[in-house]
C-alpha cells in the first residue's frame, strides 16, 4: 500500500549506512562478525527506505504528464532556476544536521550541476517522452534496492561461508557507498518537488520542468557515474 517516506526514515538510514561504512573500513579493529552485522543492518535500512520510496505518494507525484517530451523542459529550466531556493535551503539544513563530517554538496553548485546534466540529456533525447526517463529512474532505483535487499536477506538467511566473508564485506561496502547520495537526492526532491511545495514555490508553467529535473537527478544518483541512456526505440510501424 502506498504511503510516505519521511525525512526521519532517510536520516536514520543514512546515519546507519555511514556508520557501517566507517566502522568496516580497511584496517578496522572491530571483530569481523560485528562488521558483517553492521553492514547487514545498514543494508536492511536501505532496503526498507528504497522499497517504500518506490511505492510512495512522493514518487508517484513525480509521474510526468502523458505525452510530454523531455526537450520541452529545456527553455523552462533557465526561467525556473530562481524558484529553486528550496533545494538550496534543504541542502543547508541537511549540512547543519550532519554531526560526522558527511559530505553535503555546495547548494548553488548542486543546482547548477543538476540543471546542466538534465539539459545535456534533454538535448540528446529531445523527442523522447518524460515517461521514459521516469521509467529509467524507477528501474535504476529498483536495481539498487534489489542489491541492498539481497545483502540483508543473504546475511540473515544464508550467510556466506567463512572463506567468503571478506569478499562479502567488500561487495557490501561497494553497494552501500552508492546509497547515501541517492537518499540525499530523495530528501531534496521531497522538500522541493512535492505537490504542496510545487504549488507554493513554483509557478504552474514550471511544474513539468521541475518534475523532469528531479526525476533526472534521482536517476543519476541511483547509479552514480553511469550515463543516462534511454533504450533505443524499435522501428515504427505505419
Amino acid at each position: 500500500m502506498a504511503g510516505n517516506v519521511t525525512f526521519e526514515m532517510i536520516d536514520v538510514a543514512s546515519h546507519r549506512i555511514r556508520d557501517a561504512l566507517a566502522q568496516t573500513a580497511p584496517g578496522s579493529v572491530l571483530p569481523e562478525d560485528q562488521q558483517d552485522k553492521l553492514l547487514a543492518q545498514a543494508s536492511a535500512e536501505a532496503c526498507n527506505v528504497l522499497t517504500q520510496w518506490l511505492d510512495s505518494f512522493q514518487w508517484a507525484a513525480l509521474t510526468p504528464a502523458a505525452g510530454a517530451l523531455i526537450g520541452d523542459a529545456i527553455p523552462q529550466w533557465a526561467r525556473v532556476k530562481p524558484f529553486l531556493d528550496p533545494v538550496r535551503e534543504t541542502l543547508a539544513r541537511i549540512a547543519a544536521r550532519q554531526q560526522n563530517g558527511s559530505e553535503v554538496p555546495d547548494p548553488a553548485a548542486y543546482v547548477d550541476n543538476a540543471l546542466a546534466a538534465a539539459e545535456r540529456t534533454a538535448r540528446r533525447y529531445r523527442r523522447r517522452r518524460n515517461a521514459e526517463l521516469f521509467t529509467l529512474a524507477a528501474n535504476r532505483i529498483d536495481s539498487l534496492r534489489t542489491e541492498v535487499c539481497k545483502l540483508a536477506t543473504e546475511w540473515t538467511a544464508n550467510p556466506p561461508a567463512p572463506e567468503r566473508r571478506a569478499e562479502w564485506r567488500k561487495h557490501a561496502r561497494w553497494v552501500l557507498r552508492k546509497v547515501p547520495g541517492l537518499l540525499l537526492t530523495l530528501s531534496v526532491a521531497m522538500a522541493s518537488a512535492g505537490p504542496s511545495q510545487m504549488a507554493q514555490n513554483i509557478p504552474e508553467w514550471g511544474h513539468d520542468a521541475v518534475q523532469v529535473l528531479f526525476v533526472h537527478n534521482i536517476a543519476e544518483a541511483a547509479q552514480p557515474g553511469t550515463p543516462i541512456v534511454l533504450p533505443r526505440l524499435g522501428p515504427h510501424i505505419h
